[in-house]
């Protein structure tokens, strides 16, 4: 009887393994992507280096369309106030 009982929860506890497995699948391409399909659509993850102006007031380098870190202008107003450097 002791077996029986224990059989029947074995095969209940697969049983409810097997409805979750089914419900949760995930999808798996049925094809291998070429070479050419994956690459095409890597054309568009090319890194470009960043672009760098000089300033107008100071003549530094910095990254168009934000202030300037060497002395705090941005289209010639003073923005921030720079602290000097000490030596």
């Amino acid at each position: 009887m002791l077996a029986i009982f224990h059989n029947l929860l074995l095969t209940r506890k697969l049983l409810t393994l097997n409805i979750i497995c089914e419900r949760y699948k995930m999808a798996v391409p049925k094809r291998r992507q070429s070479k050419s399909r994956s690459r095409k659509r890597r054309s568009h993850d090319a890194l470009t280096a960043p672009v760098y102006t000089s300033c107008t007031n100071c003549g530094s380098l910095s990254r168009p369309h934000s202030v300037c870190s060497a002395c705090g202008t941005y289209k010639g107003v003073q923005i921030l106030k720079v602290k000097e450097k000490k030596k």
